[in-house]
This record gives C-alpha cells, sequence and structure tokens, in this order.
C-alpha cells in the first residue's frame, strides 16, 4: 500500500509514542523515513519496520501521510492539544518530519499559541521558534469540539493540518501510555493546569447532577 500510494506511516497496534513508527515518502528509488532521517530501499520497507523497535509478532498497519500545507513533500506538524473539560489547556507543536538531520523540533503553546517552556525540554537538542498552525482557530475548534464529545474531564487530542485545514489523528486519555512520572511540566504549570482539571471535574459533575435532578 504504502509502495502504491508512494507514501504512508507504518506503526505496529500495540505500542506507544514513535515506537517502531516510520513516515515514509518516495524519494527517488527508495523511500525517506523522516522520523530516523534514513533512505530504505523499497524492497526492505517491512524488514525495515521491524527493525525499529517492532517484534516480530507485532500487527503492522499502514496510514496516510498528511502533508503540511504548502508542501508536497513534508509531513504535517502535529499538534498535541491537551483539553480539560473540552477546553484547550496547551498544546505541544512537534515537527517530526524536520529536515534538520540531528535534532527534533517542538514548542509548548497554550490555547492563545503565546509558548512557554517546561523543565522536560531540555532533554532535547534544542527548541526552535515555530510558526502558529496555518488553520489556527480552526484547529482549536476541532480540539474542543472532540474533548467535548468525549465527556471526559480530560482527554489529550492529536490534530494534523493539510492545506484543506485540521486532520484528526487520535484521542489519548492517557499521554505517555501512562508511563511517566515526572513532574511534566514543573510546579508552577502542573498547579495551574491541575486546576483546570479540578474545574473540569466539578463542571461535568454538576452538568451530571442537573440532568439526574431534570434541572
Amino acid at each position: 500500500e504504502v509502495v502504491r500510494r508512494g507514501s504512508g506511516v507504518i506503526k505496529p497496534l500495540q505500542r506507544h509514542s514513535a515506537q517502531g513508527v516510520a513516515v515514509l515518502t518516495l524519494r527517488g528509488d527508495g523511500f525517506y523515513d523522516h522520523l530516523r532521517k534514513k533512505q530504505v530501499p523499497a524492497t526492505a520497507l517491512e524488514e525495515y519496520v521491524r527493525s525499529c523497535q517492532v517484534d516480530h509478532e507485532d500487527v503492522l498497519m499502514a496510514e496516510e501521510v498528511i502533508f503540511r500545507p504548502g508542501s508536497s513533500d513534508l509531513p504535517s506538524i502535529e499538534w498535541k492539544v491537551y483539553c480539560f473539560g473540552g477546553e484547550v489547556g496547551f498544546m505541544v507543536e512537534a515537527d517530526r518530519g524536520s529536515n534538520k538531520r540531528d535534532r527534533r523540533v517542538l514548542q509548548l503553546r497554550y490555547r492563545d499559541y503565546s509558548s512557554f517552556r517546561a523543565p522536560w525540554v531540555r532533554g532535547y537538542r534544542k527548541v526552535f521558534t515555530m510558526p502558529n498552525a496555518v488553520h489556527s482557530e480552526r484547529l482549536i475548534e476541532f480540539a474542543e469540539t472532540y474533548a467535548t464529545a468525549t465527556g471526559a474531564d480530560f482527554v489529550r487530542v492529536d490534530l494534523y493540518e493539510d492545506e484543506r485545514g485540521p486532520v484528526f489523528g487520535e484521542l489519548t486519555p492517557h499521554p505517555s501510555a501512562g508511563y511517566s512520572h515526572i513532574n511534566y511540566l514543573g510546579r508552577e504549570l502542573d498547579r495551574h493546569f491541575g486546576e483546570m482539571w479540578e474545574r473540569a471535574e466539578v463542571r461535568l459533575m454538576s452538568n451530571g447532577l442537573d440532568r439526574v435532578s431534570g434541572g
């Protein structure tokens, strides 16, 4: 399917984060993996993917590559939107398809797209100033629509965008598969978003009681 389309994302079903994920586009007589910055022969795609943290018993799936606005080659920037009770708290903007060979590029943003820093960003080689989403207002609208529809006090909505607008990726109730126990944001930001979470819980509980009482 990837060879036929000339592009595709291959990933294992039972993994998380970027484990075993390959974002491939046709270049010359092979495919370029945007995550690992490697050229792969078209005849060795499965062997290559299984060498990237994938067991031989893992089931592989293929997804469409969403190309960023203004480019027919680079994958879309990924927007991980953290929502509390249907309201955007903050976003992680990740350029996993950057052509910069030795860097992963990301930026943290509030709902209004103003940027901020968190302690874990020091683990990256460098944080670049990145552009806002092309469809910035619609991206926020999409995220809050999906988050509200879940009825959950917290959910992360992963979005992409192409020339037409935002594209839905997935809903994640437990970022990092629930394995990360570090102080993800630092004390001040952790307190701020913890308060958002508490307000979301109260609001959703209040709405549930209104429905029960007929209010």
